[in-house]
């Protein structure tokens, strides 16, 4: 260590610990403060402002120093709140905007912060420190936070205050907030029909009792979110029905569907509406055993041998496409009936199938599930010219689903994207319904869609889906056989010896075996 090292002040050391420890014991303000404006050290800059008695030196250092922990132990020595103030509005710590929002008492200072704060947190930490109305009302006009706006609207109770805001402020957030919070049925009634903004228009109605400015909203307005709100609190049976008949928007018209209870009007809804997703409403809305009576009066052949066979074995619901309460309904080869897929011990035994799918969002290969068994047959079988013995391997593989004999598919809704090999390798499958509530707007890929089910002769409604905008409708009855993957035969391989010959139709491996018997 040179000279210089040695002669110079310990306040002055290169090593920051020293100084640290060298200001602890430093009682000369003039010097703390040089230390506490030029040190490079943060923690040094600290332990000289704990020491600092000058506040004019306090203040500069808590609007300017670059260490929030510096900032923070000079706002602590701070007492004058329109400099606590000033803070409150710059800083971005939250350690030292807590300390001054908690020392200022002034209502009209934090208002200032709620209006003009450079950071979020502040305004809606100060907006929890007032009480005065007037003052709340003078942030919600002149604050751009919605936060802090939020905060404040949620404070006033003073009804002339938020009907004021209601009526005048350019914030929609802002008069759906104070329209949440009013009582007087005359500005609500103003408000629902003369606001600009439809949220709050719907807001208003939320709350407006009146039943002729309801049904007005619900014929008139030019906001379909408005008109769906209204629908909902109508109870004029014939502004519902024909809400749900003549709207041009689609989710008005589903939101009505859902009040209706004449099913002829329902029926009709179901078959002649543009939109499959309120035709599909409309026939979730029909209880099933209707909508298929009606159907079988214009389609005297709907019911095949299959299906009449399927309601005779049915001794749950009161219909095949009747599913009531339940997800599913599944008839066995024994004619068990059952509710559930987790009751299912064995999907081979299946014939029958009415299924409910409008909770679905992924049908790939929905009565698609691939199985393999393979069972060694040990035979006395020599290759002479090899000087090699043979043995067979006898492969059962295909899809679980290969007895069902016939599907009821019902109720496919716009969620779904996929639904590629949906049937595919059905073998026994003659019958598939249930297309006519389906909503394949949003279906990208049904490829492969009855590939295999070659015994498929009735499948009902298809025909009257719009297929058109499917981007991947390739192959949809296509042919071929199923391939089992090398995967499933990699055990077989180690231990049973080399693989000689693969025929996968009729199912059958040859296996050599390694050593002479």
């Amino acid at each position: 260590m040179g000279l210089g090292n040695l002669l110079k002040p310990k306040y002055k050391d290169p090593d920051w610990r020293v100084r640290l420890q060298a200001v602890g014991k430093l009682k000369n303000q003039k010097k703390l403060i040089d230390i506490a404006k030029t040190d490079t050290a943060g923690v040094v800059r600290c332990e000289a402002v704990k020491k600092i008695d000058d506040e004019s030196v306090l203040i500069e250092i808590a609007k300017n120093d670059s260490n929030h922990n510096v900032r923070y132990e000079a706002v602590k020595k701070i007492d004058d709140e329109s400099v606590l103030i000033e803070i409150a509005k710059n800083d971005s710590d939250q350690k030292v905007l807590d300390y001054a929002l908690d020392n200022i008492s002034n209502p009209v200072g934090l208002a200032d912060i709620a209006k003009n704060c450079c950071e979020e947190y502040a305004g809606v930490n100060a907006i929890r420190n007032i009480d005065d109305e007037s003052i709340l009302f003078d942030v919600v006009a002149h604050s751009n936070n919605d936060k802090v706006l939020r905060g404040a609207v949620g404070k006033i109770r003073e009804e002339s205050l938020l009907v004021d805001i209601a009526k005048n402020n350019s914030n929609a957030n802002v008069r759906c907030r104070a329209i949440g919070k009013i009582r007087d049925e005359t500005v609500l009634i103003d408000v629902a029909r003369n606001d600009s903004d439809g949220d709050v228009r719907k807001e208003a109605i939320e709350r407006v009792r009146d039943k002729s400015v309801i049904i007005d909203a619900a014929k008139n307005d030019q906001d379909a979110d408005v008109r769906k709100k209204a629908i909902g609190k109508v109870r004029e049976k014939s502004v519902i029905i024909d809400a749900a008949k003549n709207d041009q928007d689609a989710d008005v018209r589903k939101k009505a569907i859902e009040k209706i209870r004449d099913e002829s009007i329902l029926i009709d809804i179901a078959a002649n509406d543009k939109s499959p997703s309120v035709r599909q409403k409309a026939n979730a809305q029909l209880s099933f055993g209707s909508y298929w009576d009606e159907f079988v009066k214009k389609s005297p052949d709907f019911y095949n041998e299959d299906l009449i066979e399927f309601e005779k074995l049915n001794v749950t619901t009161n219909s095949i496409y009747n599913l009531e309460d339940n997800p599913v309904l599944i008839i066995l080869k024994d004619g068990t009936n059952i509710t559930s897929w987790e009751d299912v011990e064995n999907k081979m035994d299946i014939i029958y199938i009415s299924e409910d799918l409008s909770n679905q969002t992924n049908l790939k290969e929905k009565y698609f599930e691939y199985y393999y068994d393979i069972k060694f047959v040990f035979e006395d079988e020599y290759d002479m010219d090899e000087d090699r013995q043979l043995r067979t391997a006898k492969i059962t593989h295909g899809n679980v689903f290969g007895s069902v004999k016939s599907i009821i598919a019902q109720g496919v809704s716009d969620k779904v994207e996929d639904i590629e090999a949906m049937f595919k390798y059905c073998k026994d499958l003659t019958t598939i319904s249930g297309f006519k509530t389906w909503d394949i707007s949003n279906v990208s890929n049904m490829s492969n869609l009855f590939a295999m089910s070659n015994n498929l002769k009735c499948v009902y409604g298809f025909k009257d889906l719009d297929i058109g905008k499917v981007k991947n409708k390739t192959d949809l009855t296509g042919s071929g056989v199923i391939h089992i993957p090398d995967s499933h035969l990699d055990n077989v391989y180690e231990t049973e010896g080399e693989v000689d010959f693969i025929d996968y139709y009729p199912s059958k491996i040859i296996f050599v075996d390694s050593f002479n018997l």
